[in-house]
């Protein structure tokens, strides 16, 4: 064609992006889907922005990068770049929602260095890797994401390196001065199991933890999140480190105030625990921040991850050392996929969950703690008692479809009938988002 003839350019590209905004702006979505990428790849395969990119070898999609379900958009905007590069495409953004995020600042459009010769060629090599219907790449082993590493790395540093500039004014995290945080922003600094006074830390420490707490109490059944157990921090964190850094999500982040004060403990605790075991290292806990988050992730000496798609981009560039907790989130829990040669699986104790317990009981604090602390924790927690136990009649928000607990798998009525003759009643049915039990036999 006469574009591929002249090397298609930037400035071209972005004209056809500012065409197809104007001319297709009720073909997108408009909000954040997982189904952006399933979206995209039916407009390509049906050509419907034919009148402006004509037979070119170009894909567009739809973005929303912004701070909220960071690691989940992440995951899809990574799959679509792999895509896009895998099968010879240039790539153009679609963001209908402008906002004041530094991540809005991404690149709108990416230039193939070595485009398909044809459409077709292309349709072929979309059809091939591409189209695999998954809702969550990054839970499949065989996925796209990590087929193409290389290409997520070096789009990902470039994120990074936008946070640095943007947000600090720094083009190189070398150039960072030594004391460059306020302790304002960190909720606790501990040196000894002794409280700091000092004015500020430096941007990177030796050691970044992720720790996720909300999300573990909020998905009830088998959920794939969860919390690392302590043993683990023992064994992994270098004697000499000088910094840890604990990034959490704040309190008020998903969760009622009762699970915002189950986390708030939880996370004081694990400050302690770990400044008993390394006295001189500075233990400190900074909540939210999550830009910051994802450059400290991924240039500290060690990264240590709990189950977290925020994690997994961090740990997939990491250049030092990584340790991931095992879960069926990340590659479908396969510890026999390694990533990179820094990457690491923490495989035991295992990963330990309790979104299908209640936390409320008086108890229950103190049972979480002896099992996160226990260097062989039971796989079961006996003393804890279901939130939802067998027996409870659970609807998914936005269906109809009613089950019922039976042996930890959702049971589905097949009729109003099939419910109404077992004595159950409407008045009864709890309204859940996530339940995450595996789905057993139907009732008739």
């Amino acid at each position: 064609s006469a574009l591929n003839e002249k090397n298609i350019t930037i400035s071209e590209l972005y004209g056809m992006r500012d065409q197809i905004m104007q001319i297709y702006p009720s073909k997108f979505v408009h909000f954040y889907t997982v189904h952006f990428f399933k979206d995209a790849i039916h407009k390509f395969l049906t050509n419907t922005f034919q009148s402006v990119i004509r037979d070119e070898p170009i894909f567009v999609s739809e973005l929303e990068l912004k701070e909220s379900m960071l690691g989940n958009r992440l995951g899809h905007y990574f799959e679509t770049l792999a895509c896009a590069q895998i099968a010879g495409l240039h790539l153009i953004f679609i963001e209908f929602t402008p906002s004041k995020d530094i991540l809005f600042n991404v690149s709108m459009v990416i230039r193939h260095p070595q485009p398909a010769n044809s459409r077709d060629e292309a349709i072929t090599m979309v059809q091939r890797h591409c189209n695999s219907g998954q809702t969550f790449p990054w839970s499949q082993a065989d996925s796209i994401l990590y087929k193409n590493i290389s290409i997520i790395k070096s789009h990902f540093e470039n994120i990074l390196q936008l946070i640095l500039n943007l947000k600090h004014n720094q083009t190189n995290i070398q150039d960072l001065p030594s004391n460059f945080l306020s302790s304002n922003t960190f909720s606790t600094v501990v040196q000894n199991q002794i409280p700091l006074d000092i004015p500020s830390l430096p941007f990177l420490p030796s050691v970044s933890i992720l720790l996720r707490c909300s999300d573990v109490l909020s998905h009830h059944g088998t959920s794939p999140y969860g919390f690392v157990n302590w043993h683990n921090y023992l064994s992994l964190i270098p004697r000499n480190s000088s910094h840890v850094y604990i990034h959490s999500e704040p309190l008020n982040y998903k969760g009622s105030e009762q699970s915002a004060h189950f986390c708030n403990n939880l996370t004081q605790e694990l400050v302690f625990f770990i400044s008993r075991h390394f006295r001189k290292s500075v233990i400190a806990v900074r909540r939210g921040f999550a830009l910051d988050g994802l450059v400290q992730l991924s240039l500290a000496n060690l990264t240590i991850c709990s189950p977290s798609t925020f994690c997994l981009f961090p740990a997939l560039y990491q250049q030092h050392s990584v340790a991931f907790q095992l879960s069926s989130l990340i590659a479908n829990g396969n510890a026999s996929v390694t990533f990179t040669s820094t990457w690491k699986w923490i495989e035991y104790p295992p990963l330990q969950q309790f979104g299908e317990y209640d936390l409320s009981t008086s108890n229950a604090f103190n049972d979480v703690m002896t099992l996160l602390t226990s260097p062989h924790p039971a796989t079961v927690p006996n003393n804890l008692t279901y939130l939802h136990p067998d027996g409870t009649l659970i609807q998914i928000s936005g269906t109809r479809t009613i089950y019922l607990l039976d042996q930890r798998k959702l049971r589905p009525f097949q009729s109003k009938d099939a419910f109404l003759k077992r004595g159950f009643s409407f008045e009864s049915v709890v309204n859940m988002q996530y339940p995450q039990w595996p789905v057993g036999d139907p009732l008739y």
